[in-house]
């Protein structure tokens, strides 16, 4: 059975556009309210013949209860990741994973502080940084 992914505030498309590129098996649902945004995300997915379907719609979706559980939930600046985790927990299946980018360290001008790629697991606090 293929992944499942949820990206919530899909935006241009990142992280989730690029991640359905190297990964073909993973099937994924593209939260986006704006319908502008939600219609360019539309013909990328048909131009780039991915395995998704964007809802245009406010997380949390309606529709989400009948694509539910996912795999991994991701997200680009639309809440802090804990609340999102948690506001996502009950479309995730137990174990799922959440990685997040946290753009406070890569910021530039911000030489001290290298970029930092965190993982929640669906059913508790951060698990663990990437590559540790």
């Amino acid at each position: 059975m293929p992944l499942k992914l949820l990206d919530v505030g899909s935006g241009g498309g990142f992280p989730a556009i690029p991640l359905l590129i190297v990964r073909p098996d993973i099937r994924g649902w593209l939260v986006e309210a704006t319908g502008k945004k939600a219609r360019f995300l539309q013909s990328v997915v048909e131009a780039l013949d991915l395995t998704a379907q964007v809802v245009n719609a406010r997380f949390p979706a309606p529709q989400m209860k009948s694509a539910a559980p996912f795999d991994l939930l991701t997200s680009r600046a639309v809440a802090e990741a804990g609340a999102l985790v948690r506001a996502g927990r009950p479309y995730l299946r137990r174990g799922a994973r959440c990685p997040s980018l946290d753009e406070r360290t890569a910021a530039p001008g911000n030489p001290k502080r290298a970029p930092e790629s965190r993982v929640f697991d669906s059913t508790g606090p951060p698990a663990r940084n990437c590559g540790e």
